[in-house]
């Protein structure tokens, strides 16, 4: 045997074709084809949309907040009535505001037809895939 010819049994042998069983072979294929990888993404697409249609209903909740320092205090004084006099305050030096905000839509149609839409939307494509 000549050399190229050994070379050549021992590249066949160290390549000979590996024994799978089916469930390995479907799982082989499953995880290389693009077709069914595009498709599972479109059902996550679809299902991420359900629930985009389902937020609408969720509680929206907002806080704001502001401090602000100013130059000087604006006050002046003003008789109490009894003789003596009460500083009355126009401008602290020092001020702070907040604002805290829930709101809940209870009754919106318009989010009842998106939701159906998106479900059937999901239908589609599950169905479109499965096929």
């Amino acid at each position: 045997m000549t050399t190229l010819t050994t070379a050549l049994l021992a590249l066949s042998l160290a390549q000979a074709p590996q024994t799978l069983t089916l469930q390995e072979a479907l799982h082989r294929a499953d995880e290389m084809n693009l077709d069914l990888q595009a498709a599972r993404t479109r059902v996550t697409q679809a299902k991420a949309n359900v629930w985009k249609a389902w937020s609408g209903h969720l509680l929206q909740v907002g806080a704001s907040g502001s401090w602000n320092q100013n130059d000087r205090l604006a006050a002046f004084q003003l008789p109490d009535g009894s003789g003596g006099t009460i500083t009355a305050t126009i401008q602290p030096r020092t001020q702070l505001a907040g604002q805290a905000q829930a709101t809940q839509v209870l009754l919106a149609p318009q989010l009842w037809f998106a939701i159906q839409s998106a479900y059937r939307a999901e239908d589609a494509v599950t169905f479109s895939v499965e096929n």
